[in-house]
């Protein structure tokens, strides 16, 4: 699964400084010249994906 920054529309490398906003939107910080949502969490995109479970690679269910 791909995820591209909503703002300049390439998609996300491991070391891409992102932030995280309170709705879960990825973005780069160079891109963002005021954040207009409260941050929720920043850093190396990698960090982040593996931080937070929704960006998991794996979208298989439990059943």
């Amino acid at each position: 699964m791909s995820i591209f920054c909503p703002i300049c529309k390439t998609e996300f490398k491991g070391e891409d400084r992102v932030i995280l906003d309170e709705f879960n939107t990825l973005s780069h910080i160079q891109c963002n010249k005021e954040v207009p949502f409260p941050v929720k969490d920043y850093g190396l995109f990698e960090e982040i994906e593996e931080t937070y479970e929704f960006f998991s690679k794996d979208e298989a269910k439990d059943e």
